[in-house]
Protein backbone atom coordinates (compact mmCIF):
# COMPACT_ATOMS: atom_id res chain seq x y z
CA UNK A 1 0.00 0.00 0.00
CA UNK A 2 1.43 3.62 -1.27
CA UNK A 3 1.42 6.48 0.81
CA UNK A 4 -0.64 7.80 -1.27
CA UNK A 5 -3.59 5.10 -0.62
CA UNK A 6 -3.25 5.01 2.80
CA UNK A 7 -3.61 8.95 2.87
CA UNK A 8 -6.83 8.37 0.90
CA UNK A 9 -8.24 5.90 3.41
CA UNK A 10 -7.25 7.48 6.56
CA UNK A 11 -9.46 10.65 4.70
CA UNK A 12 -12.30 7.98 4.18
CA UNK A 13 -11.91 7.37 7.70
CA UNK A 14 -12.49 10.28 8.64
CA UNK A 15 -15.61 10.89 6.77
CA UNK A 16 -16.76 8.04 7.92
CA UNK A 17 -16.41 9.80 11.88
CA UNK A 18 -18.70 12.80 10.66
CA UNK A 19 -21.46 10.62 8.94
CA UNK A 20 -24.98 11.24 10.77
CA UNK A 21 -25.70 8.69 13.72
CA UNK A 22 -29.16 7.46 12.63
CA UNK A 23 -28.95 3.82 12.57
CA UNK A 24 -30.09 3.49 9.41
CA UNK A 25 -28.25 6.03 7.39
CA UNK A 26 -25.18 5.30 9.56
CA UNK A 27 -25.09 1.30 8.85
CA UNK A 28 -25.73 1.35 5.60
CA UNK A 29 -23.03 3.86 4.97
CA UNK A 30 -20.42 1.62 6.83
CA UNK A 31 -21.82 -1.56 5.09
CA UNK A 32 -21.09 0.24 1.57
CA UNK A 33 -17.95 1.83 2.65
CA UNK A 34 -15.92 -1.44 4.14
CA UNK A 35 -14.63 -3.33 2.26
CA UNK A 36 -16.34 -2.60 -1.21
CA UNK A 37 -15.31 0.56 -1.18
CA UNK A 38 -12.35 1.03 -0.10
CA UNK A 39 -9.32 2.34 -2.41
CA UNK A 40 -8.12 -0.32 -4.06
CA UNK A 41 -4.49 -0.65 -5.92
CA UNK A 42 -5.02 -2.06 -9.42
CA UNK A 43 -1.89 -4.43 -10.38
CA UNK A 44 -0.86 -4.62 -13.88
CA UNK A 45 -3.33 -7.09 -15.00
CA UNK A 46 -6.40 -5.12 -13.96
CA UNK A 47 -7.40 -3.71 -17.11
CA UNK A 48 -7.56 -7.56 -18.47
CA UNK A 49 -10.52 -9.09 -16.19
CA UNK A 50 -11.48 -6.24 -14.01
CA UNK A 51 -8.91 -7.72 -11.27
CA UNK A 52 -7.55 -5.81 -8.34
CA UNK A 53 -5.66 -6.36 -5.01
CA UNK A 54 -7.17 -5.71 -1.68
CA UNK A 55 -5.40 -5.40 1.80
CA UNK A 56 -6.52 -7.71 4.37
CA UNK A 57 -9.98 -6.49 6.75
CA UNK A 58 -7.49 -6.86 9.89
CA UNK A 59 -4.68 -4.91 8.39
CA UNK A 60 -7.36 -2.16 7.35
CA UNK A 61 -8.44 -1.87 11.14
CA UNK A 62 -5.26 -1.92 12.33
CA UNK A 63 -4.52 0.87 9.97
CA UNK A 64 -7.36 3.05 10.41
CA UNK A 65 -6.69 2.75 14.62
CA UNK A 66 -3.85 3.62 14.48
CA UNK A 67 -1.91 -0.19 15.75
CA UNK A 68 0.23 -0.71 12.96
CA UNK A 69 1.94 1.55 10.12
CA UNK A 70 1.88 0.55 6.45
CA UNK A 71 5.10 -0.47 6.67
CA UNK A 72 4.82 -2.58 9.69
CA UNK A 73 1.47 -3.89 7.74
CA UNK A 74 3.71 -4.72 4.69
CA UNK A 75 6.18 -6.42 6.64
CA UNK A 76 3.46 -8.57 8.57
CA UNK A 77 1.56 -9.44 5.12
CA UNK A 78 5.08 -10.28 3.32
CA UNK A 79 5.93 -12.66 6.15
CA UNK A 80 2.96 -14.53 6.30
CA UNK A 81 3.71 -15.25 2.25
CA UNK A 82 1.12 -12.07 0.72
CA UNK A 83 2.38 -10.45 -1.47
CA UNK A 84 0.83 -7.10 -1.21
CA UNK A 85 1.33 -6.24 -4.50
CA UNK A 86 0.21 -9.47 -5.76
CA UNK A 87 -2.76 -9.34 -8.29
CA UNK A 88 -6.25 -11.24 -6.44
CA UNK A 89 -9.67 -11.43 -8.49
CA UNK A 90 -11.79 -8.82 -6.48
CA UNK A 91 -13.47 -10.39 -3.63
CA UNK A 92 -17.52 -10.07 -4.02
CA UNK A 93 -19.85 -10.32 -1.32
CA UNK A 94 -22.17 -13.85 -1.04
CA UNK A 95 -25.59 -13.43 -3.17
CA UNK A 96 -28.52 -15.37 -3.54
CA UNK A 97 -28.24 -15.59 -7.36
CA UNK A 98 -24.88 -16.88 -6.68
CA UNK A 99 -26.35 -19.79 -5.38
CA UNK A 100 -30.39 -19.72 -6.75
CA UNK A 101 -32.66 -17.94 -8.74
CA UNK A 102 -33.79 -16.32 -6.07
CA UNK A 103 -34.84 -16.66 -2.35
CA UNK A 104 -37.85 -17.72 -1.09
CA UNK A 105 -41.22 -15.65 0.85
CA UNK A 106 -42.55 -17.29 3.41
CA UNK A 107 -44.62 -15.57 6.41
CA UNK A 108 -45.35 -16.86 9.48
CA UNK A 109 -49.40 -15.35 10.34
CA UNK A 110 -51.15 -15.40 14.25
CA UNK A 111 -48.22 -14.33 16.11
CA UNK A 112 -48.72 -12.17 18.94
CA UNK A 113 -45.77 -9.23 20.24
CA UNK A 114 -47.23 -7.39 23.57
CA UNK A 115 -50.67 -7.99 23.00
CA UNK A 116 -51.11 -7.34 18.72
CA UNK A 117 -51.03 -9.69 16.54
CA UNK A 118 -48.14 -10.25 14.72
CA UNK A 119 -46.91 -11.40 11.13
CA UNK A 120 -43.62 -12.21 10.22
CA UNK A 121 -42.60 -11.59 6.18
CA UNK A 122 -38.90 -13.64 5.23
CA UNK A 123 -37.06 -14.18 2.51
CA UNK A 124 -34.49 -17.17 2.47
CA UNK A 125 -32.19 -18.97 0.73
CA UNK A 126 -32.87 -22.67 -0.44
CA UNK A 127 -30.51 -23.86 2.51
CA UNK A 128 -32.86 -21.43 5.24
CA UNK A 129 -30.64 -18.82 5.73
CA UNK A 130 -32.22 -15.44 6.47
CA UNK A 131 -32.15 -13.16 3.59
CA UNK A 132 -34.17 -10.50 4.64
CA UNK A 133 -37.50 -9.71 7.36
CA UNK A 134 -40.08 -7.50 8.38
CA UNK A 135 -42.92 -7.79 10.50
CA UNK A 136 -46.71 -6.93 10.35
CA UNK A 137 -48.64 -5.63 13.26
CA UNK A 138 -52.38 -5.39 13.30
CA UNK A 139 -54.71 -3.01 14.68
CA UNK A 140 -57.69 -0.46 14.58
CA UNK A 141 -56.18 2.80 13.74
CA UNK A 142 -59.31 5.57 14.27
CA UNK A 143 -59.87 8.32 11.09
CA UNK A 144 -61.74 10.23 13.51
CA UNK A 145 -64.67 8.80 15.35
CA UNK A 146 -64.57 5.54 13.35
CA UNK A 147 -61.30 2.94 13.41
CA UNK A 148 -60.45 0.72 10.51
CA UNK A 149 -58.56 -2.54 10.30
CA UNK A 150 -55.22 -1.38 9.84
CA UNK A 151 -51.64 -3.23 9.30
CA UNK A 152 -48.11 -1.26 10.34
CA UNK A 153 -44.77 -2.73 8.88
CA UNK A 154 -41.64 -2.39 11.04
CA UNK A 155 -38.74 -4.71 12.07
CA UNK A 156 -37.17 -4.18 8.77
CA UNK A 157 -33.81 -5.58 8.14
CA UNK A 158 -31.46 -7.44 5.51
CA UNK A 159 -28.57 -9.41 6.36
CA UNK A 160 -25.26 -7.92 5.60
CA UNK A 161 -24.32 -10.03 2.99
CA UNK A 162 -27.10 -9.53 1.12
CA UNK A 163 -27.36 -6.00 0.89
CA UNK A 164 -28.22 -3.71 -2.00
CA UNK A 165 -29.20 -6.36 -3.82
CA UNK A 166 -33.37 -5.58 -4.15
CA UNK A 167 -34.48 -8.04 -1.65
CA UNK A 168 -35.76 -5.79 0.73
CA UNK A 169 -38.00 -4.37 -2.23
CA UNK A 170 -39.19 -7.70 -3.13
CA UNK A 171 -39.97 -8.64 0.32
CA UNK A 172 -41.99 -5.41 0.89
CA UNK A 173 -43.98 -5.48 -2.12
CA UNK A 174 -44.68 -9.07 -1.50
CA UNK A 175 -45.70 -7.82 1.81
CA UNK A 176 -48.15 -5.18 0.70
CA UNK A 177 -49.81 -6.94 -2.08
CA UNK A 178 -50.62 -9.98 1.01
CA UNK A 179 -52.06 -6.35 3.36
CA UNK A 180 -54.14 -5.36 0.82
CA UNK A 181 -55.96 -8.90 0.70
CA UNK A 182 -56.69 -8.41 4.34
CA UNK A 183 -56.74 -4.35 5.06
CA UNK A 184 -57.20 -1.50 3.40
CA UNK A 185 -54.79 1.07 4.82
CA UNK A 186 -50.99 0.31 6.14
CA UNK A 187 -48.93 2.60 8.09
CA UNK A 188 -44.75 2.84 9.15
CA UNK A 189 -44.50 4.73 12.50
CA UNK A 190 -40.27 5.82 11.58
CA UNK A 191 -39.83 5.72 7.81
CA UNK A 192 -36.52 6.02 6.66
CA UNK A 193 -36.05 9.06 4.42
CA UNK A 194 -36.36 8.70 0.81
CA UNK A 195 -37.54 4.68 1.07
CA UNK A 196 -41.14 4.12 1.63
CA UNK A 197 -42.53 6.73 -1.09
CA UNK A 198 -41.80 4.29 -3.49
CA UNK A 199 -43.99 2.04 -2.21
CA UNK A 200 -47.09 4.15 -2.03
CA UNK A 201 -46.00 5.82 1.24
CA UNK A 202 -45.95 9.71 2.10
CA UNK A 203 -45.76 11.42 5.23
CA UNK A 204 -49.18 11.74 6.78
CA UNK A 205 -48.91 12.96 10.81
CA UNK A 206 -46.45 15.85 12.20
CA UNK A 207 -44.37 14.94 15.11
CA UNK A 208 -45.48 17.18 17.76
CA UNK A 209 -44.63 17.32 21.01
CA UNK A 210 -45.05 20.06 24.76
CA UNK A 211 -42.01 21.49 26.73
CA UNK A 212 -43.26 22.71 29.82
CA UNK A 213 -40.78 24.47 32.21
CA UNK A 214 -40.78 23.01 36.05
CA UNK A 215 -41.18 26.58 36.90
CA UNK A 216 -44.21 27.36 35.31
CA UNK A 217 -45.86 24.15 37.03
CA UNK A 218 -44.41 25.09 40.56
CA UNK A 219 -45.62 28.79 40.32
CA UNK A 220 -49.14 27.30 38.56
CA UNK A 221 -49.76 25.01 41.20
CA UNK A 222 -48.31 27.37 44.50
CA UNK A 223 -46.97 24.00 46.10
CA UNK A 224 -43.37 23.57 46.60
CA UNK A 225 -42.12 20.75 44.82
CA UNK A 226 -39.71 19.15 47.57
CA UNK A 227 -43.21 17.70 49.05
CA UNK A 228 -45.14 14.54 47.41
CA UNK A 229 -48.29 14.74 45.84
CA UNK A 230 -51.01 13.82 47.22
CA UNK A 231 -52.53 10.96 45.09
CA UNK A 232 -49.77 9.58 42.92
CA UNK A 233 -48.60 6.21 42.72
CA UNK A 234 -46.76 3.98 40.65
CA UNK A 235 -48.90 1.40 38.43
CA UNK A 236 -49.69 -1.78 38.79
CA UNK A 237 -51.43 -4.48 36.03
CA UNK A 238 -54.63 -3.86 38.13
CA UNK A 239 -54.52 -0.71 36.42
CA UNK A 240 -54.20 -1.57 32.41
CA UNK A 241 -58.13 -1.49 32.23
CA UNK A 242 -58.23 2.02 33.73
CA UNK A 243 -55.74 3.21 31.69
CA UNK A 244 -57.32 1.92 28.49
CA UNK A 245 -60.45 3.06 29.05
CA UNK A 246 -59.07 6.08 29.94
CA UNK A 247 -56.99 6.67 26.71
CA UNK A 248 -60.01 5.50 24.68
CA UNK A 249 -61.96 8.29 25.87
CA UNK A 250 -59.95 10.95 25.56
CA UNK A 251 -58.60 10.43 21.90
CA UNK A 252 -62.32 8.57 20.87
CA UNK A 253 -61.72 11.57 17.82
CA UNK A 254 -58.84 11.52 17.04
CA UNK A 255 -56.99 10.34 13.97
CA UNK A 256 -54.25 8.14 13.90
CA UNK A 257 -54.87 7.34 17.29
CA UNK A 258 -55.42 3.27 18.18
CA UNK A 259 -58.58 1.97 19.45
CA UNK A 260 -56.99 -0.70 22.08
CA UNK A 261 -58.59 -3.31 22.75
CA UNK A 262 -59.52 -4.93 26.34
CA UNK A 263 -56.16 -6.99 26.04
CA UNK A 264 -54.05 -4.08 25.68
CA UNK A 265 -50.64 -3.73 27.40
CA UNK A 266 -47.80 -2.29 25.39
CA UNK A 267 -45.68 -1.31 28.43
CA UNK A 268 -41.87 -1.61 27.97
CA UNK A 269 -41.30 -4.51 30.25
CA UNK A 270 -38.67 -4.55 32.57
CA UNK A 271 -35.14 -6.84 31.45
CA UNK A 272 -31.35 -6.72 31.56
CA UNK A 273 -30.05 -3.14 31.99
CA UNK A 274 -33.91 -1.86 31.32
CA UNK A 275 -35.95 -0.66 33.93
CA UNK A 276 -38.68 -0.61 31.92
CA UNK A 277 -41.70 2.11 31.20
CA UNK A 278 -42.23 3.89 34.72
CA UNK A 279 -46.04 4.61 34.72
CA UNK A 280 -47.54 7.20 37.58
CA UNK A 281 -51.42 6.79 38.16
CA UNK A 282 -53.22 9.32 40.05
CA UNK A 283 -55.89 7.44 42.38
CA UNK A 284 -59.05 9.65 43.87
CA UNK A 285 -62.08 7.91 45.84
CA UNK A 286 -60.03 4.75 45.53
CA UNK A 287 -60.22 4.69 41.24
CA UNK A 288 -57.52 5.58 38.66
CA UNK A 289 -58.29 9.33 37.51
CA UNK A 290 -55.13 9.67 35.45
CA UNK A 291 -51.69 8.17 34.41
CA UNK A 292 -48.63 8.96 32.96
CA UNK A 293 -46.60 6.75 31.06
CA UNK A 294 -42.84 8.02 31.04
CA UNK A 295 -40.46 7.14 28.32
CA UNK A 296 -38.74 3.64 29.39
CA UNK A 297 -34.82 4.19 29.46
CA UNK A 298 -32.37 2.14 30.21
CA UNK A 299 -29.90 1.51 33.11
CA UNK A 300 -26.40 4.28 32.70
CA UNK A 301 -28.86 6.31 30.41
CA UNK A 302 -27.86 9.67 30.59
CA UNK A 303 -30.39 11.72 32.92
CA UNK A 304 -30.29 15.17 31.16
CA UNK A 305 -33.83 14.74 30.10
CA UNK A 306 -37.35 13.27 30.73
CA UNK A 307 -40.09 12.82 27.96
CA UNK A 308 -43.39 11.38 28.98
CA UNK A 309 -45.09 9.17 26.44
CA UNK A 310 -48.45 9.73 27.57
CA UNK A 311 -50.70 11.98 30.04
CA UNK A 312 -54.11 11.06 30.11
CA UNK A 313 -56.40 12.29 32.78
CA UNK A 314 -60.41 12.54 32.88
CA UNK A 315 -60.49 15.98 34.11
CA UNK A 316 -58.26 18.97 33.96
CA UNK A 317 -58.06 18.35 38.06
CA UNK A 318 -56.45 15.44 36.95
CA UNK A 319 -54.11 16.36 35.29
CA UNK A 320 -52.54 18.86 37.27
CA UNK A 321 -51.26 17.13 40.25
CA UNK A 322 -49.95 14.04 37.19
CA UNK A 323 -48.35 17.53 35.42
CA UNK A 324 -46.89 18.39 38.94
CA UNK A 325 -45.70 14.58 39.92
CA UNK A 326 -43.72 14.96 37.19
CA UNK A 327 -42.37 18.07 37.25
CA UNK A 328 -41.25 16.79 41.51
CA UNK A 329 -39.27 14.31 39.33
CA UNK A 330 -37.05 16.91 36.93
CA UNK A 331 -36.72 18.71 40.63
CA UNK A 332 -35.13 15.77 41.96
CA UNK A 333 -33.02 14.98 39.00
CA UNK A 334 -32.30 19.50 38.56
CA UNK A 335 -33.65 19.00 35.55
CA UNK A 336 -35.46 22.70 34.00
CA UNK A 337 -37.72 21.37 31.81
CA UNK A 338 -39.68 17.98 30.33
CA UNK A 339 -41.62 16.79 27.25
CA UNK A 340 -44.89 15.71 27.13
CA UNK A 341 -45.97 13.96 23.58
CA UNK A 342 -49.59 15.16 23.59
CA UNK A 343 -51.25 17.29 21.28
CA UNK A 344 -51.86 21.03 21.55
CA UNK A 345 -55.46 20.66 21.85
CA UNK A 346 -55.21 17.61 24.19
CA UNK A 347 -57.10 17.77 28.19
CA UNK A 348 -53.04 17.38 28.97
CA UNK A 349 -52.08 20.38 26.21
CA UNK A 350 -55.12 22.48 27.30
CA UNK A 351 -54.17 22.31 30.97
CA UNK A 352 -50.12 22.60 30.13
CA UNK A 353 -50.83 25.87 28.10
CA UNK A 354 -52.85 27.21 31.11
CA UNK A 355 -49.57 26.85 32.91
CA UNK A 356 -47.11 27.93 30.05
CA UNK A 357 -45.37 25.77 27.59
CA UNK A 358 -43.64 25.66 23.76
CA UNK A 359 -45.13 23.40 21.18
CA UNK A 360 -42.46 22.05 18.98
CA UNK A 361 -44.10 20.39 15.67
CA UNK A 362 -42.29 19.03 12.80
CA UNK A 363 -43.08 18.45 9.48
CA UNK A 364 -40.73 16.34 7.60
CA UNK A 365 -39.90 16.24 3.98
CA UNK A 366 -39.56 12.41 3.41
CA UNK A 367 -39.68 9.33 6.09
CA UNK A 368 -41.24 9.65 9.78
CA UNK A 369 -44.80 9.04 9.99
CA UNK A 370 -46.19 7.48 7.28
CA UNK A 371 -49.47 6.19 5.99
CA UNK A 372 -50.65 4.41 2.23
CA UNK A 373 -53.89 3.43 1.09
CA UNK A 374 -54.36 -0.42 -0.27
CA UNK A 375 -57.59 -0.25 -1.14
CA UNK A 376 -59.73 3.35 -1.96
CA UNK A 377 -63.03 2.23 -2.85
CA UNK A 378 -63.22 -0.21 0.40
CA UNK A 379 -61.15 2.60 2.70
CA UNK A 380 -63.72 5.22 2.01
CA UNK A 381 -66.70 2.90 2.38
CA UNK A 382 -66.09 2.20 5.54
CA UNK A 383 -64.86 5.87 6.49
CA UNK A 384 -68.80 7.29 4.90
CA UNK A 385 -69.90 7.48 8.73
CA UNK A 386 -67.14 9.79 9.71
CA UNK A 387 -67.03 11.86 5.99
CA UNK A 388 -70.80 12.38 6.60
CA UNK A 389 -70.17 13.25 10.07
CA UNK A 390 -67.84 15.80 9.02
CA UNK A 391 -69.87 17.35 6.13
CA UNK A 392 -72.77 17.20 7.92
CA UNK A 393 -72.84 21.25 8.35
CA UNK A 394 -71.82 21.90 4.90
CA UNK A 395 -73.99 20.27 2.27
CA UNK A 396 -77.12 18.69 1.76
CA UNK A 397 -77.48 14.50 1.25
CA UNK A 398 -77.62 15.35 -2.68
CA UNK A 399 -74.61 17.11 -3.32
CA UNK A 400 -72.94 14.89 -0.29
CA UNK A 401 -74.00 12.07 -2.43
CA UNK A 402 -72.72 12.96 -5.72
CA UNK A 403 -69.36 14.51 -4.27
CA UNK A 404 -68.77 10.89 -2.02
CA UNK A 405 -69.04 8.64 -5.66
CA UNK A 406 -66.53 10.61 -7.33
CA UNK A 407 -64.22 10.80 -4.20
CA UNK A 408 -64.90 6.85 -4.08
CA UNK A 409 -63.93 6.57 -7.51
CA UNK A 410 -60.80 8.55 -7.66
CA UNK A 411 -63.02 11.75 -9.78
CA UNK A 412 -62.19 13.78 -6.94
CA UNK A 413 -58.86 13.86 -5.51
CA UNK A 414 -57.02 11.06 -7.46
CA UNK A 415 -53.87 11.21 -5.86
CA UNK A 416 -53.98 9.04 -2.67
CA UNK A 417 -51.30 10.16 -1.22
CA UNK A 418 -53.14 13.25 -1.29
CA UNK A 419 -56.13 12.05 -0.28
CA UNK A 420 -54.61 10.11 3.04
CA UNK A 421 -53.24 13.38 4.28
CA UNK A 422 -56.52 14.85 3.93
CA UNK A 423 -58.64 11.39 5.78
CA UNK A 424 -56.09 11.85 8.88
CA UNK A 425 -56.06 15.51 9.08
CA UNK A 426 -52.42 16.73 8.05
CA UNK A 427 -53.71 18.44 5.00
CA UNK A 428 -56.99 20.54 4.44
CA UNK A 429 -58.01 21.40 1.32
CA UNK A 430 -56.33 24.68 1.39
CA UNK A 431 -52.95 22.46 1.67
CA UNK A 432 -54.10 20.59 -1.37
CA UNK A 433 -55.06 23.70 -3.33
CA UNK A 434 -51.39 24.83 -2.66
CA UNK A 435 -49.90 22.00 -3.95
CA UNK A 436 -51.73 21.63 -7.11
CA UNK A 437 -54.54 19.65 -6.58
CA UNK A 438 -57.55 21.34 -7.79
CA UNK A 439 -61.32 20.56 -7.46
CA UNK A 440 -64.20 20.78 -10.38
CA UNK A 441 -66.71 23.26 -9.60
CA UNK A 442 -69.31 20.90 -9.37
CA UNK A 443 -67.78 18.81 -6.79
CA UNK A 444 -66.70 21.86 -4.57
CA UNK A 445 -66.18 21.64 -0.74
CA UNK A 446 -66.21 17.35 -0.88
CA UNK A 447 -66.64 15.50 1.91
CA UNK A 448 -63.61 14.15 2.39
CA UNK A 449 -61.27 16.42 2.23
CA UNK A 450 -62.60 18.21 5.60
CA UNK A 451 -60.69 17.78 8.65
CA UNK A 452 -61.80 16.29 11.83
CA UNK A 453 -63.98 19.55 13.33
CA UNK A 454 -62.72 19.02 16.87
CA UNK A 455 -59.48 17.22 16.94
CA UNK A 456 -56.40 17.22 15.41
CA UNK A 457 -54.55 14.41 14.37
CA UNK A 458 -51.93 12.75 17.37
CA UNK A 459 -48.58 13.73 17.10
CA UNK A 460 -47.50 10.58 18.30
CA UNK A 461 -48.95 6.82 18.40
CA UNK A 462 -48.67 6.56 22.24
CA UNK A 463 -46.93 3.21 22.65
CA UNK A 464 -48.46 1.58 20.01
CA UNK A 465 -45.97 1.85 16.69
CA UNK A 466 -43.46 3.60 18.74
CA UNK A 467 -42.25 0.99 20.71
CA UNK A 468 -42.09 -1.78 17.98
CA UNK A 469 -41.18 -0.29 14.75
Amino acid sequence: MSDVELRDLLIRSQQLKSMPRHKETRRGQLFNAFPRDLPRARGPEAHSGQRETWPSSLSVTALLTGFSSSGQVRTSLMSAGNDCTAVRPRRRGPSVSDHEPRAAYTELADQEMRSLRVRYCRLRTAGGEPVAELEVLSFQLRFGAVAVAAEGIGGVETQPEFRRQGHMSRLLRQALAGMAQRVDVAFVSNGIEGVYEQFGFIGAVAEGHLVIPVRNVEQAAGDDLGTAVPGIRSSSPADLPAMIRMYNTAHAQRPWTHARHPGWNRLIPQATWKPGSQTLVLQTDGAAAGYAVLQGRAFGDPLGSLTVDELVAENAAGARPLLMAIARLCWKRRLSEFTVREPADSLTGRVARHMGCTYQQRYPPSGGMMAAVLNRSSLLRKLEPELRRRAAAQQSDKAYDKAFDALRRGDLFPDDKALIRLLLGYWSTDDAYVHGMSVPERYRDPPAPAPPPDQTPASKIHLDLTQSY
